[in-house]
């Protein structure tokens, strides 16, 4: 799902089942100025302006105005990630998020809320995207993330010597970030940062670290 120039979309109360290693349960970007949207080039690289056929590189991008994108009470199966928006004030609240790779939510922009989720990633060896974490956050300033439950469950082969160290949280160019309450089961670590990142955390556990 994708959204043109509109704010407070919500999904909600549903089951959503994407297969396939390119599937994604919910998208949500701002489209600006008409038909010009924001597009991510990859997870973990800088952010893209695309119009038309080009594309400049845009750095952080302007999240203003907040998009107010709400994703709640879902059971989202993916086969790539389970849920994917960028914009300002946005939240992920008491969903169950299954994929097959080892990122299940990437959000994009400030002041998120992330509150009361099952993440379930089965560490698919073919997802071979940098700095693997269950959840991503970028340029998220002043997010809250609490009350989750954060869970590897590995199919198949794993070489664990030859992979980054499965991460929690994955935070870039996010300061302010709170962090509390969270269960991490079989992660290697809880939260990875960026120099740019800061954080306040309490109260998370850790259950069968690897």
């Amino acid at each position: 799902m994708n959204s043109k120039s509109l704010t407070h979309l919500a999904v909600h109360n549903g089951v959503i089942e994407t297969p396939g290693p390119l599937g994604i349960g919910i998208d949500l970007a701002p489209y600006i100025e008409g038909r010009q949207r924001l597009q991510e080039l990859t997870e973990d690289r800088p952010a893209i302006k695309e119009v038309g056929y080009s594309r400049t590189f845009a750095g952080i991008w302007d999240y203003s105005p907040p998009t107010f994108y709400t994703a709640e009470n879902l059971q989202i199966q993916s086969g790539g990630r389970g849920i994917v928006m960028a914009g300002a004030d946005n939240v992920v609240r008491n969903n169950t998020i299954e994929v097959d790779g080892r990122t299940a939510v990437y959000l994009y922009g400030p002041r998120s809320l992330v509150e009361g989720n099952t993440f379930i990633v089965h560490m698919d060896p073919r997802d071979k995207a940098p700095l693997p974490a269950i959840l991503k956050l970028r340029d998220a300033d002043g997010s809250i993330i609490r009350n989750n439950r954060f869970i590897v469950k590995r199919r198949g082969l794993f070489r664990k010597n030859e992979e980054e160290p499965q991460a929690g949280i994955n935070l870039l160019e996010s300061k302010g970030v709170v962090i509390e309450g969270n269960l991490f089961e079989e992660i290697t670590l809880q939260v990875r940062k960026d120099a740019a990142s800061t954080t306040t955390e309490s109260g998370n556990i850790s259950k069968g670290r690897p």
